[in-house]
């Protein structure tokens, strides 16, 4: 059923599948099947990713289900996918890029709490991951107003309890060898443990370091995902200055694309200037009057005077001794010609 596109088109078809998989998740157990299913679905087709992303959304927010924590182990299979095999799978790497996109939307909270499952894919081979994982972490900005989110653990908010989480992540996967399993388990066990959720000012550094990028489309995303960020109003005031220089020097990029994108986000940083509102020129000259400019343009205007009054005199010595100088010459002409 989950093959078929026109499915999830009509809501009478696409809810009981959201519904059956979701017993499946949380009263079954059967959580590591389901997971396998949609990622092989994942890979496969294209239509898949907003469906999936609809129906995390659907298990984390239902009170009936309250399974959160499936969509983090979700991102946790993800994050061990093979990068080398993401590169040369270009289908998949576009459908995995659409989900986490579209669940960044969704569930923009719940992503922010466990980025770091997703931060080391900014290190992979495909620049169709690292597109999606940045728009991700900028979705992260748009919540301008939101408190930072707490530590997410598994096996909190009614999830499931440690013996169900083990049950749940293993015991019916019978195809894996035991190799995988320990992998699993260690997983597990690591993600039980509180993480630490990464501050803005940290997203931010992370970012920063792919305006350099080896990908023009990786730069180009980065700095439109910024231009997102800034029509929001939504970055902090003191990263204005550096997001400022790297557009600038994106300016210089070789690429035509990254140059657009540059230009873009600097003309949204002109416009939705966070000081702009208050750069207002009668404002200004009404405190200049209020100071009392006056006997300071005194001050400066006197020496200005004294200047020119000597410039005065001077031209007028220079113009007696011109005249005295003439009356010389002439009184000399006249001396010669009586000689004479």
């Amino acid at each position: 059923m989950m093959d078929k596109p026109a499915n999830f088109k009509s809501a009478s078809v696409k809810t009981p599948i959201f519904l059956i998989l979701a017993m499946l998740v949380k009263r079954y157990k059967q959580g590591a099947g389901v997971r396998t299913l949609l990622m092989e679905s994942l890979h496969k087709s294209e239509h898949i990713a907003l469906p999936l992303a609809e129906f995390m959304y659907f298990v984390a927010t239902d009170s009936k289900y309250d399974a959160s924590f499936f969509f983090v182990l979700f991102l946790q299979d993800i994050n061990e996918l093979d990068q080398s095999e993401l590169a040369t799978n270009g289908e998949s790497s576009k459908n995995i890029g659409a989900f986490l996109l579209a669940a960044a939307e969704k569930l923009p909270t719940l992503m922010w709490a466990n980025l770091h499952y997703l931060v080391s894919q900014l290190d992979g081979e495909s620049y169709t991951i690292r597109n999606a994982v940045i728009s991700a972490i900028g979705q992260t900005f748009l919540l301008k107003n939101a408190p930072k989110p707490e530590p997410y653990r598994l096996e909190a908010e009614g999830s499931a309890s440690e013996d169900d989480t083990e049950n749940f992540d293993v015991s019916d996967d019978v195809e894996a060898d035991d190799e995988r399993l320990s992998r699993r388990r260690a997983l597990r066990k690591k993600s039980k443990s509180v993480h630490e959720v990464l501050e803005r000012d940290q997203l931010y550094k992370i970012l920063e370091a792919h305006f350099n990028d080896v990908s023009s489309y990786t730069r180009a995303k980065l700095l439109q995902t910024f231009c997102t960020i800034v029509e929001e109003r939504a970055l902090p005031v003191h990263l204005q200055g550096s997001l400022r220089k790297h557009a600038v020097t994106r300016l210089m990029d070789r690429a035509v694309q990254v140059r657009k994108k540059a230009v873009q986000l600097l003309t949204a940083m002109l416009q939705y200037n966070p000081y702009g509102p208050s750069l207002n020129l009668m404002q200004f000259e009404r405190q200049w009057k209020e100071i009392g400019p006056t006997e300071n343009l005194q001050q400066t205007s006197e020496p200005h005077n004294l200047l020119n009054e000597s410039d005065d005199s001077d031209m007028e010595i220079d113009s007696d001794s011109q005249h005295s100088k003439k009356k010389q010459q002439q009184h000399r002409v006249h001396s010669d010609d009586e000689q004479r």
